[in-house]
């Protein structure tokens, strides 16, 4: 495997003595390091397609989540429903009972 060695002079804050710090970076693989993806390619209608197509995928997913949304609160709502029926059939009361003793407190 081939170490290439790159230097490269780094500013630091002894430069007013004349001191310079020489930073040595091994590179592996044959010296060349990755580059990132070309920006520019593309025309601009491929561009705009693809933004399209990114905007129908979020779209989708918002969608999804709306009615995950959904499923999570009617799951919720029907938790509580139960467990206010729990605590109405533990106390002794009937349903009738418990409206009107919360009816006579908001009066």
């Amino acid at each position: 495997m081939d170490h290439s060695l790159f230097f490269k002079k780094m500013p630091n804050r002894m430069a007013e003595t004349g001191i310079e710090l020489i930073v040595i970076f091994k590179i592996e693989g044959g010296g060349s390091m990755p580059r990132g993806r070309r920006i520019g390619t593309q025309s601009i209608e491929e561009q705009i397609t693809k933004l399209d197509s990114e905007v129908e995928r979020y779209k989708q997913k918002i969608s999804l989540a709306r009615e995950k949304r959904k499923t999570l609160l009617s799951k919720k709502e029907k938790e509580e429903m139960s467990e206010l029926y729990q605590a109405i059939k533990t106390s002794g009361k009937t349903a009738g009972d418990f409206l009107n003793t919360l009816n006579d407190r908001t009066k």
